[in-house]
């Protein structure tokens, strides 16, 4: 004997939990939400909320119906965008109608891609009634030939759920090479440049309106290149710090067929000249009468000999320096010693440097220093 088939409500809860699951894994990304309490989603007339990735749906409600269902018919379900250059945005119009002889009900809608936006015409049509989803898609992060799914979940029995295929391509509208920028590892003081070579796509001649990237040490410049092509320039003096640096110079061109600026990604390593630390002291909160003392460690990052030879306080008389050996030849400590004032030092911030003389380098390594003294 045949298994009796499942009712309209075990099939919604059925496709509920599949959702979720479905979801929990990652593979979908809700793109509805309704109004408090209402696990449908999806306020008529409004632009649909954007949940994280992996966000389970709500089920949909758990109610028996009183009266016939209603019958979800999609004009299509299927939509090729066609060509787009990345950046731009894209719009069409999914329309629906309700052809059973009770009212349907339309919600949560999902998507596999966060680059669809969904706004939903209403979310319950009466029999004979008509819909329209209108899904925007936005191209920022892709790139290429591809496809993605809106998945709508319906109460009709029948079809509880409807799969809207999107296909596009998408297309850099420049072409830039290299694509990166590494300036590998540079040793303190060694200066170095990266180039870059951007084309328009048709190879159609274009200008560089404006140009964005790192701070000082790093410095930007572009010109003309063959080809209508423009060659912008990153360029750098490693510093006696070291570390890494890593960003992105930001190209805009004009006339732009975005509002998308070319991004072109960089990094370097520097190695240090010297290891000081801190690099800025803060002396505290003080009392009047305060008169406390921090510490200065200058280091040898390698094996070659490193003495300190003088420190300039600029301006004088605020705070004293005393230098001594921790390792020979290697370390350093300095002690910097916060020097009393007749009658107590006034309120209020005061503010400094210290000019660190070493055989390592041809100019004074500068340390800011400043503390803020209470009132009495």
């Amino acid at each position: 004997m045949p298994e009796p088939a499942p009712s309209p409500l075990e099939t919604a809860r059925s496709l509920s939990w599949a959702l979720a699951a479905l979801a929990a894994a990652g593979v979908l990304a809700v793109v509805t939400r309704g109004e408090e309490g209402d696990p449908w989603g999806g306020a008529p007339g409004t632009r649909t909320g954007t949940g994280a990735p992996g966000e389970a749906p709500r089920e949909p409600p758990a109610v028996a119906r009183s009266g016939p269902p209603g019958k979800v018919v999609f004009d299509e379900t299927e939509h090729e965008f066609g060509t787009l250059l990345k950046g731009e945005k894209r719009e069409h119009v999914f329309r629906f109608r309700n052809e059973g002889e009770g009212p349907l009900r339309i919600g949560p809608i999902q998507s596999a891609c966060e680059c669809a936006v969904i706004v939903l015409s209403g979310k319950e049509l009466p029999p004979g009634g008509r819909g329209e989803l209108r899904v925007t898609l936005t191209t920022e992060v892709l790139e290429g030939r591809m496809g993605k799914t809106v998945f709508v979940t319906t109460d009709d029995p029948a079809t509880p759920m409807v799969q809207l295929v999107l296909s596009f391509e998408i297309l850099a509208p420049f072409r830039v090479d290299p694509i990166a920028l590494d300036f590998g590892t540079l040793g303190p003081g060694e200066r170095a440049a990266r180039h870059v070579t951007i084309r328009h796509w048709k190879g159609e001649p274009f200008r560089i309106q404006s140009l964005s990237g790192p701070p000082p040490p790093f410095e930007l410049s572009h010109e003309p290149a063959a080809g209508n092509a423009q060659r912008v320039t990153l360029s750098v003096t490693a510093p006696w710090q070291g570390g890494t640096m890593a960003g992105s110079v930001l190209v805009m061109p004009q006339p732009a067929p975005t509002e998308a600026p070319i991004r072109v990604p960089f990094r370097a390593e520097f190695r240090p000249l010297l290891h000081v630390r801190p690099s800025y002291l803060r002396l505290g909160r003080l009392r009047p009468d305060e008169t406390p003392a921090e510490t200065i460690r200058v280091s040898s990052p390698d094996d070659r000999p490193l003495a300190v030879t003088g420190v300039e306080v600029k301006p004088p008389g605020r705070v004293a320096v005393d230098v001594e050996p921790e390792v020979a030849g290697r370390a350093f400590l300095l002690k910097v010693r916060v020097l009393p004032v007749e009658g107590g030092a006034p309120p209020g911030t005061f503010q400094g440097e210290l000019r660190i003389s070493t055989d390592r380098t041809s100019e004074p390594i500068a340390v800011p220093f400043e503390g803020y003294v209470l009132p009495r």
